[in-house]
């Protein structure tokens, strides 16, 4: 008798206990039992975009290249005609335009646009403006450039940094010339604003190509034929 009302009681415990710790379940609206939400870890929230973030760019040199006409070589000819492709842009960052370097955590200048697009159209407007003989197609010479830097730092003053890595070619595949062309501006102003970062970019990217057009091994190279 002790035995069976021992194993009685031994199996309503554990009925108890079973119902205890099993999974529990709201009603839902039909009347079935609803399952549970999973438990999941609530992510960081996003980061405040800096106020020059995703900024369009735009062209605004604080001075232009005179026109230079059509250049003549040493022995008299023309420039042959020059073929500037689309221009690169490798950079670890392609949207990177610059940083105010102030404040303890950088605040980052960004643009949505193509800045390789950006700087083909005014590398092209600029060596025409130069007085080279630039096409669209079949050029006698062809130049391919890479955009390795086109930023702005900026600290007490705005400091712009413009490096093209440029090679030339002729339509065999014969490489005359490599080089870089560099550029970079320095100005004032107030601090963090777009046009500051504008104008610097642009006055380096001026500088970049005015030494690229003196350069005697490239304006060397693009005169063969």
């Amino acid at each position: 008798m002790v035995r069976s009302l021992t194993a009685s009681a031994i199996a309503l415990v554990l009925t108890v206990l079973t119902g205890c710790t099993g999974p529990q379940a709201s009603p839902g609206g039909d009347g079935t039992k609803a399952a549970q939400p999973q438990t999941t870890t609530a992510s960081e929230p996003a980061r405040k975009r800096d106020k020059l973030e995703w900024i369009p760019l735009e062209w605004t040199p604080t001075s232009e290249l005179p026109k230079g006409g059509t250049l003549k070589l040493t022995g008299g000819g023309t420039v042959p005609k020059i073929e500037i492709r689309p221009i690169t842009d490798n950079r670890e960052d392609p949207s990177f335009l610059g940083q105010n370097l102030e404040r303890n955590v950088p605040r980052k200048v960004t643009t949505p646009d193509n800045v390789a697009a950006f700087v083909t159209e005014k590398v092209r407007m600029l060596m025409a403006r130069s007085g080279f003989d630039v096409v669209d197609s079949g050029g006698t010479m062809i130049v391919n450039a890479n955009i390795r830097a086109f930023s702005v730092d900026e600290t007490q003053i705005y400091r712009g940094d413009v490096d093209l890595a440029v090679t030339v070619t002729d339509p065999a595949g014969e490489v005359p010339w490599r080089g870089d062309a560099e550029g970079h501006a320095q100005r004032f102003g107030h601090s963090y604003r777009a046009d500051n970062y504008y104008e610097t970019l642009s006055d380096s990217l001026l500088e970049a190509v005015q030494s690229l057009a003196a350069n005697p091994g490239f304006r060397k190279a693009i005169a063969m034929r």
